[in-house]
């Protein structure tokens, strides 16, 4: 399949809610060709090897890629 998305929403969930959410994903995971979560929540981003940072400027916004190893 392509991409599965998950966008925010995390920030209601407890500590066990979001390792239920985390565990979900990795379960699919390898059924898609790419799996994006957009969080603020820094326990979901540091899951993931990839990260997209947005930063609001007064030009325009700059996205960097972050690559965690």
């Amino acid at each position: 399949m392509g991409c599965f998305k998950a966008i925010e929403g995390f920030g209601l969930q407890d500590e066990e809610g979001l390792s239920l959410i985390m565990d979900a994903i990795h379960k699919i995971q390898d059924d898609f060709e790419k799996v994006i979560v957009v969080s603020h929540l820094p326990s979901m981003r540091d899951q993931f090897p990839v990260h997209f940072n947005v930063e609001k400027g007064p030009s325009g916004s700059q996205v960097s890629v972050i690559e965690m190893g």
